[in-house]
């Protein structure tokens, strides 16, 4: 990235400072400040911008700003003197923490102390590169999470999917319910949309059966076509965040990656409140290919339920709303953190 100069930018009419009282304090009035601020960068760089990191330069520097646009435009802006905006520069960083020299974003929130002013002359681009949005590392982030995680096309292996059909119905005698039609055609449509090869358990059930209430003591099981729904949600999820995001404040039982989500995770049980049972395509290390496990918004630690998808439904079956068996943390109480 070749360096830049600022260009210069005047504020004509910047409104006067504006305070109002914040816990028996007054304080600068945020949006006061913000909003003509940006309608102005918005009328100079039009409606693309991503987010503006302004830096006060205090009394004995011009105050400067990088504009992060969304085709990852990044350009460097330097404020004439404005009696006003000096005014709002002032009390900004007085009300936050003191300094003479602060960072506010977009967003109207204040940022770190910024001290390091002779390293930001010397080498703008490389400064406004480094303190980029995270939109602007896409790549490298995207990169980091594929070493993470490793994904890899698993073959998986027939296993307990001859099982299936006799715990599945064992689980529709249990519960008094009769199997909902299928629709093969969804379930294609789920495999092409996870990009890997389903188990065969899983594929079989969803050959027998489709969506069927509160198969789970109140739970439903979502139609393949539903499950495509909410991978897709979840997916976009992942692809947004970076992999620290990710891993923030979670954790889980061996053999499951400790995330949030990954797109190797396929929710088919709806346990309410963006909470779910998947079935884990990207196992972790002595994981197993096809394991039930938790996951969701409420889910900080993820738990493994059953091995694979047949044992997962041989021990609903047996479920009977009794406190000392083993599903009741999930269908009983939904305990899932």
């Amino acid at each position: 990235m070749v360096n830049f100069e600022f260009d210069l930018i005047e504020l004509d009419s910047f409104p006067a400072l504006v305070t109002r009282e914040f816990f028996g304090k007054q304080k600068p009035d945020n949006f006061a400040f913000l909003d003509p601020f940006f309608e102005r960068f918005e009328q100079k760089f039009g409606p693309n911008i991503e987010q503006i990191q302004l830096y006060n330069g205090g009394a004995a520097r011009s105050s400067l700003a990088f504009v992060y646009l969304n085709d990852l435009t990044i350009l460097g802006v330097e404020f004439t003197d404005n009696p006003n905006l000096t005014s709002w520069f002032v009390a900004m960083a007085a009300s936050f923490d003191g300094s003479s020299t602060h960072k506010i974003t977009s967003s109207g929130l204040n940022g770190s102390r910024f001290s390091k002013w002779d390293e930001l002359l010397q080498a703008p681009a490389s400064w406004a590169q480094k303190h980029a949005p995270k939109s602007h590392f896409k790549a490298e982030f995207l990169a980091e999470k594929t070493k993470f995680f490793a994904f890899k096309s698993v073959a998986p292996k027939p296993g307990s999917a001859t099982h299936l059909p006799t715990a599945f119905q064992a689980l529709l005698n249990a519960r008094a319910l009769q199997a909902t039609p299928p629709n093969l055609t969804d379930l294609d449509a789920l495999e092409r949309a996870v990009g890997v090869p389903l188990p065969h358990d899983f594929k079989a059930l969803y050959a027998a059966t489709g969506a069927i209430k509160e198969l789970f003591y109140g739970f439903d099981l979502l139609s393949a076509k539903e499950a495509t729904t909410q991978h897709a949600s979840w997916t976009a999820i992942y692809n947004d965040w970076i992999l620290e995001d990710l891993q923030s404040q979670q954790s889980a039982e061996a053999g499951i990656h400790p995330v949030y989500c990954t797109p190797r995770w396929i929710p088919f049980v709806d346990l309410m409140g963006g909470n779910y049972l998947a079935i884990d395509l990207a196992p972790a290390k002595n994981g197993t290919y096809g394991q039930v496990i938790t996951f969701g918004r409420d889910v900080d630690r993820k738990r493994l339920i059953a091995k694979n998808l047949t044992d997962f439904l041989q021990k609903a079956a047996t479920y009977d709303g009794s406190e000392k068996h083993e599903l009741y943390s999930v269908l009983g109480q939904l305990k899932l953190s």
